[in-house]
């Protein structure tokens, strides 16, 4: 069954690099219009560039920590490819850092990108969602809010505040057609993973059933899905895409 989202208009945060970028690829390749959003000036154009002539895209260099450049750049999107129906938040951080070691400057940049960002962007689309009668709304959580994790205390923490806040969105935005899901990963192979030392790479491979890391190609199925009227059943839900890291 091929998965379209013609019509639809996706923003797409994170979008320079990782997750975020191969899930603004494949939802231009599926029909949608989409606005790129990341911290990454070049990163973004770079992408934009890439898979803009198979589409119409966008980019909007943003830091999703700031309320008002989110809401700006969701603004300059709205005005070229009209109202959102589709948000895929991929933007975040992290860090390995015992929390005996946890300096309070890390765990405040930790939650502002990873939790706060998240509502920032959520805010500003739900206008236009409600102008559309509609909406799909997927947020990237993790394993490690369903687990834990070691030396990962302020991102399971952040992580575990999205799923929390995709519960309760899913239920406040449900009378609008507006549904809410999270995406908990397992560890994929994007730059971001490999920020952790050797061993504690070494260590995790060998926990995964699968037996090594995710591929990006292996987790946009799955938003693809979401955001499609096939995923219309979805709301309030959390998949486990964990590679065996989390067993439900």
């Amino acid at each position: 069954m091929e998965l379209r989202l013609d019509g639809e208009v996706a923003v797409v945060t994170g979008a320079a690099g990782g997750i975020g970028q191969g899930v603004a690829s494949a939802m231009v390749e599926a029909g949608a219009g989409v606005a790129l959003l990341d911290r990454d000036p070049a990163g973004l154009r770079a992408v934009s560039e890439r898979i803009g002539a198979n589409g119409k895209v966008t980019h909007h260099p943003v830091d999703v920590r700031d309320p008002a450049a989110v809401h700006a750049a969701i603004a300059a999107a709205t005005e070229t490819l009209g109202d959102p129906t589709v948000l895929v938040t991929a933007a975040a951080i992290d860090k390995a850092v015992n929390v005996v070691d946890l300096e309070i400057d890390v765990w405040r940049e930790m939650l502002d990108i990873n939790l706060s960002g998240t509502f920032f962007c959520l805010k500003a689309v739900i206008p236009g969602m409600l102008r559309r009668g509609r909406g799909r709304v997927i947020m990237f959580g993790s394993n490690i809010a369903l687990k834990g994790g070691e030396e990962i205390s302020p991102y399971g923490a952040a992580k575990a505040g999205v799923h929390g806040l995709a519960r309760c969105a899913a239920i406040d935005l449900a009378p609008h057609k507006i549904n809410v899901n999270v995406i908990a990963p397992g560890p994929v192979d994007t730059e971001m993973l490999y920020l952790f030392p050797d061993e504690w790479l070494a260590k995790k491979r060998g926990e995964l059933l699968t037996g090594d890391f995710g591929r990006v190609d292996q987790i946009v199925p799955t938003v693809i899905l979401l955001a499609s009227e096939a995923g219309s059943f979805y709301t309030g839900s959390t998949l486990n895409v964990s590679g065996g890291d989390v067993l439900q």
